[in-house]
C-alpha cells in the first residue's frame, strides 16, 4: 500500500485485513474464483475507493514496533 500498489487480500474471519485494509484494498472470498475475478479487474485499472498511499500513512512502523516489544516484554515479565 505504501507504494500505491492495489492490495488484494482473502477476507478470513481470523484475519485482520479488512481493518487494515479498509477502502484502501480489496478484500475477496478466499476461493481461486473471487481471487481471479478481482486480479482481473486490477489489470484492468480497477481502483480502490481510498488511495492505498495516503491510507498507509496511518501506520508507523517505529510505533508498532515499539508496541510490539511492549507485548513480548509483559509476556516476558509475566505481567500480560
Amino acid at each position: 500500500m505504501a507504494a500505491d500498489c492495489t492490495v488484494i487480500a482473502a477476507d478470513h474471519p481470523e484475519s485482520a485485513a479488512d481493518e487494515v485494509i479498509a477502502d484502501a484494498g480489496f478484500l475477496v472470498k478466499p476461493t481461486v474464483d473471487a481471487l481471479t475475478a478481482q486480479l482481473d479487474a486490477a489489470l484492468g485499472s480497477a481502483r480502490p475507493p481510498a488511495s492505498p498511499a495516503d491510507h498507509a500513512q496511518k501506520y508507523d512502523w517505529d510505533a508498532i514496533a515499539e508496541q510490539a516489544e511492549t507485548a513480548y516484554q509483559r509476556a516476558i515479565d509475566g505481567t500480560w
